[in-house]
């Protein structure tokens, strides 16, 4: 089996490789890597597989000097983006994919977030 590691990682790649970067790589057999959003402050809280083979992940980004938004990132399966939406609640915490092909997505913003995205990602 494959596990997913995701981490915050803007200090490793906008400064260089890290140390942990390095001890990583050297005790893991690291099929890919992606860094996504890297112009934001940005912190992924969630990865899934898809029916797919790709991934969707969940997080928090802060665009510039607005408030934080939920972001979800939505790649292929070697990790490129195929997709990128920021919802209106404030914090992302978890995606599922659901038995349509569609999203369900949790966050906070003021109290609960939960929305449901048609595959399409219509709200």
């Amino acid at each position: 089996p494959q596990t997913i590691i995701a981490s915050i990682a803007a200090y490793s790649f906008t400064h260089g490789q890290s140390p942990w970067d390095s001890a990583l790589r050297a005790l893991l057999d690291i099929v890919w890597g992606k860094l996504y959003l890297p112009s934001e402050w940005s912190r992924g809280q969630w990865v899934e597989q898809t029916t797919d083979g790709g991934y969707v992940i969940c997080g928090t980004t802060r665009p510039g000097n607005e408030d934080d938004k939920l972001t979800l990132v939505r790649t292929s399966s070697n990790g490129d983006t195929v997709w990128t939406d920021t919802l209106s609640a404030d914090y992302g915490y978890c995606v599922r994919q659901t038995a349509d092909g569609g999203y369900v997505v949790a966050g906070t913003s003021d109290g609960l977030f939960v929305t449901k995205l048609a595959p399409d990602r219509t709200r």
